[in-house]
């Protein structure tokens, strides 16, 4: 057996994108919430873009259980706290400290595209 290290939050993700590129959301959302538990995970965010495709997916499919979960990682990453951080992600209005409302706009299609863009030129 090939012995290559331990996985990190990172790696979680990157499972993550695959799941994302196949629709799969609660393999996606198990892989984000094992890179929550990895050590050192205080210090990794979620690439937006992840979140935007992910977070359109579970729209699409009117999956708010799905959606729920995703928003729920994001509080324990901390990332909605981060008003930088949170500007990056386009479906994200901050109105109030602890409110924030979500108005997702967009192609799919074209996030889709982004991701498999960045997932390519990452290899």
């Amino acid at each position: 057996m090939l012995n290559v290290g331990k996985s990190n939050s990172s790696t979680w993700e990157i499972i993550a994108e695959s799941n994302i590129k196949e629709s799969r959301i609660s393999d996606a959302l198990s892989c984000l919430e094992k890179a929550l538990a990895k050590e050192g995970s205080s210090f990794w965010r979620l690439k937006p873009m992840n979140i935007s495709v992910l977070y359109n997916i579970c729209e699409r499919e009117n999956d708010e259980k799905s959606k729920e979960a995703l928003l729920e990682v994001l509080r324990k990453v901390g990332v909605l706290e981060d008003d930088l951080y949170i500007s990056f992600l386009p479906f994200y209005t901050r109105s109030k400290a602890e409110n924030v409302k979500v108005s997702v706009g967009g192609d799919d299609e074209e996030a889709a595209d982004m991701l498999l863009n960045e997932l390519q030129a990452s290899i």
